[in-house]
């Protein structure tokens, strides 16, 4: 049974609500997806579901730094998917905490951050997963101070994609704007720009369209000289004072300012002399920069940015380098120590605007040829629109709290989107509780 406690986001189709299982007696976050009157729109509703159903279901509970899927039911009102709760909310949510000077706030470990991160990203693309819309919002921290990596609704299953558009603005690499490009290499740039804002608490440019420059003078400064950008932008501010917007005429700011010392993060005592947080700043920076950052993709290198960050955050726990496998995540765990649109797509994945919502629709409307990561072809018109086998059913009513008995999981024939009169009618008990 699982007892809803509290809502903690929401939106047009979805409302995510921390709960209480008393099966594993632990909390739980349940993402409700209601669905529409509309058939139609409830067909690609069920389209949506099923692909992040499918892909949560790759990723399993293999990876400590992976937002896990713990269950998933439906029923005629509602699909119900339940994962993993951190209990410390979000990087923006944290970092907007200390800025808002809010009553509760938590540090976070950026030696940390920076290893578990890169180790779940590398274990998704293991899986042959590129997230695509990595960012502040989608990166929690549960309550030992663990990186969860969260949101895979945009996620794709190719290495090669055609969809352009696909992801947050601010953080979507050039090359997603225009043009195929390499999704893990994609990947590899929207954790520079998270990075960034999570040592300043600004993004450095709403977007890395490379034929929109003339209109976003941060990029075109960035892309001609990357670290002087950086300092102007950046350490400018925290060196004339808090709060101070003070920079090169050229550049306009995010609409997050510049904090320092960036207080919310928790840094090493490293060097000799000991490095002061804004000398650990500038080399976590031009690292990124270096790294993650260049225009070219082909260029980016996740494996060099970890190894020097480590080098620099955690020295005595350099890695020999990543296994052939690419699959990092036991090396990174020992050394992080523990036009027109359809609303429909945009509004379904909640928590982060979609720069271009018919993209998203595409992906799971009339065929589309793409390239996989090992060069064969797939259709998107292909993927499938099942739960798979061993997923159960709910329902969840709209009152405000709600309790929802689980029922015995039932198998269910690969290939079909189960019914709900096929596994459950009446098996869930649904009342209100108390706040």
């Amino acid at each position: 049974m699982y007892t809803r406690l509290s809502k903690i986001q929401t939106g047009s189709f979805s409302t995510v609500y921390r709960a209480f299982d008393s099966g594993s007696q632990q909390d739980v976050a349940l993402k409700i997806v209601e669905k529409p009157a509309d058939p139609a729109t409830a067909e690609k509703l069920a389209r949506l579901v099923a692909r992040e159903y499918d892909i949560l279901k790759r990723l399993g509970k293999g990876h400590r730094n992976v937002c896990a899927l713990l269950d998933f039911h439906e029923r005629d009102t509602c699909y119900v998917f339940v994962m993993e709760f951190a209990a410390r909310g979000d990087l923006y949510d944290i970092i907007r905490s200390w800025k808002t000077r809010s009553e509760t706030r938590v540090q976070i470990d950026f030696a940390m951050l920076v290893a578990q991160l890169c180790s779940a990203i590398q274990y998704a693309h293991s899986k042959g997963i590129a997230h695509r819309d990595i960012k502040p919002e989608n990166v929690l921290i549960d309550a030992e101070g663990q990186v969860k990596l969260a949101d895979w609704g945009l996620s794709c299953t190719t290495r090669i994609s055609h969809d352009v558009h696909i992801g947050t603005e601010k953080y979507l690499a050039p090359e997603g704007h225009t043009s195929p490009h390499d999704t893990f290499l994609a990947d590899y740039w929207s954790l520079g720009i998270t990075l960034l804002f999570v040592m300043f608490g600004a993004c450095p440019f709403k977007s890395a369209h490379p034929s929109r420059k003339t209109r976003n003078p941060n990029f075109t400064h960035f892309v001609s000289n990357p670290h002087q950008f950086i300092s102007e932008y950046y350490f400018e501010p925290l060196r004339a004072g808090r709060g101070t917007l003070k920079t090169s005429s050229k550049l306009r700011r995010d609409s997050a300012s510049v904090e320092a010392p960036a207080e919310w993060l928790c840094l090493p005592q490293v060097g000799y002399p000991t490095l002061s947080r804004e000398q650990l700043l500038i080399l976590s920076a031009t690292y990124v920069a270096t790294n993650l950052l260049l225009v070219n993709p082909a260029a980016r290198s996740m494996q060099t940015f970890f190894v020097r960050m480590t080098g620099l955050l955690l020295p005595n726990k350099v890695p020999s380098g990543f296994s052939k496998s690419g699959d990092l995540s036991q090396k990174l765990a020992s050394s992080s120590g523990s036009d027109s649109s359809d609303d429909l797509y945009a509004n379904f994945f909640y928590s982060g605007l979609v720069t271009n919502p018919n993209a998203v629709a595409s992906l799971y409307g009339d065929h589309r040829d793409s390239i996989s990561a090992d060069g064969s072809s797939t259709s998107g018109g292909n993927m499938s629109g099942s739960i798979s086998a061993g997923s159960t059913t709910s329902s969840i009513p709209n009152s405000e709290e709600t309790r929802v008995e689980k029922s015995p999981s039932k198998d269910v024939p690969k290939g079909n989107l189960v019914s709900s009169t096929d596994l459950l009618s009446d098996e869930l008990e649904c009342q209100t509780v108390g706040a």
